[in-house]
């Protein structure tokens, strides 16, 4: 099993000629260069598909500003990945659903579409959901099975209180979905956006919930 996350991907069509605009958003973005990232995730993409692991986990900010289109083109790499025989699952991150995003295709700032949860499941239903046992009303969150041996349990965390905390309803939700894979005979996996270990010192802060 492989492992990325925070991809932050930005199409390079929305990237456009590196205008002003562009440029100035850039520099906001904390180091992130956005004008490397589609390049940058097509490179991971193609060593995974080397290394051949049987399944590839991307827990959440699959791209960095909700840009449908820019799903859509993340979600073509990764049936790319699957036609090479490679289970793929995703969780959506923060930075993953909104009501507006932008572009500077055209040389300037400007909103075009973004995609709200259902469409993230849409775009995104090949990689967990097409194959779930056991999926959440009130988010995105599903169990499928990996094998004969595993399920995964994706955690729609982006829906977490202000203190990034999980509702009761969500916990309650994981921990059936775990009493359920262990009760037909399998390992539970759980992937989500945010961290659920302190494995470093800010994190107690960031997470004191």
């Amino acid at each position: 099993i492989m492992v990325i996350s925070d991809t932050h991907v930005f199409s390079d069509e929305h990237v456009g000629n590196l205008c002003d605009d562009f440029l100035t958003f850039d520099a906001a973005r904390t180091g992130r260069v956005q004008y490397l990232t589609e390049s940058v995730f097509r490179n991971s993409l193609n060593y995974i598909k080397k290394q051949s692991p049987d399944a590839l986990f991307i827990t959440g900010d699959l791209v960095d500003t909700a840009t449908k289109f820019t799903h859509q083109e993340v979600a073509n790499y990764l049936k790319e990945v699957e036609a090479n025989g490679i289970d793929v699952f995703v969780v959506p991150g923060n930075h993953d659903i909104s009501s507006s995003a932008p572009s500077f295709e055209n040389g300037y700032r400007e909103t075009v579409d973004a995609v709200n949860y259902d469409e993230f499941k849409e775009i995104y239903y090949d990689f967990g959901w097409d194959g779930a046992v056991k999926t959440d009303d009130k988010s995105i969150s599903y169990a499928a099975d990996l094998g004969d041996k595993y399920r995964v349990i994706s955690i729609d965390a982006t829906r977490a209180k202000a203190d990034l905390s999980l509702s009761p309803d969500l916990i309650e939700w994981t921990k059936q979905a775990i009493e359920e894979t262990i009760a037909d005979g399998r390992i539970p996996i759980g992937i989500t956006h945010y961290s659920m270990v302190i494995h470093f010192g800010e994190i107690t802060a960031m997470f004191a919930s």
